[in-house]
């Protein structure tokens, strides 16, 4: 469990469920090899499993694990001070929308949401700042308690959306 290879081998299951879900061969697979890896990898060691992990939670129609895991993915990142890569898990976590709306309301509840989250990760992007806030629901699965301060996205927004 304290191997010096812990890393590697969190490493090589992340590659392997890539592999999987890059060919669509096995989502069992990939799903298995990317619950490996959260359970034996270290908090900073999970930053590219969470966010492929979300990946093929929301491919499967899991909104909630995805957007956990996601926004998982997004915190690890911030905290290493890879902007563009927080970046990209919380883009992500963003366009997720719920899959079938049963009313016209849902409808334009999804709508206006999906907008918010849009508006506050342009906030975000231009002027920094918490969770707190935001209006949306981008980070409804952190507690209060996980209030984190947000640096200034500009550069990394623009640098992930433009490639």
């Amino acid at each position: 469990e304290n191997s010096v290879f812990k890393l590697d081998c969190v490493n090589a299951l992340n590659n392997f469920a890539a592999i999987e879900l890059t060919d669509g061969k096995n989502s069992t697979a990939a799903a298995t090899y990317l619950k490996r890896a959260i359970e034996i990898g270290d908090e900073g060691m999970l930053n590219k499993v969470y966010v492929n992990y979300g990946g093929h939670l929301a491919t499967i129609g899991d909104d909630d694990g995805a957007i956990e895991a996601f926004i998982k993915g997004f915190l690890i990142n911030l905290k290493r001070g890879d902007y563009q890569a927080a970046t990209a898990a919380l883009v992500r976590r963003a366009l997720i929308i719920p899959k079938v709306a049963e009313s016209a309301e849902e409808v334009e509840q999804t709508r206006i949401n999906f907008t918010a989250r849009i508006r506050d990760i342009i906030k975000l992007a231009n002027d920094g700042g918490t969770p707190s806030s935001t209006t949306s629901d981008l980070f409804n699965v952190l507690s209060k308690a996980e209030d984190i301060s947000i640096p200034r996205l500009s550069n990394t927004l623009y640098d992930w959306t433009t490639g």
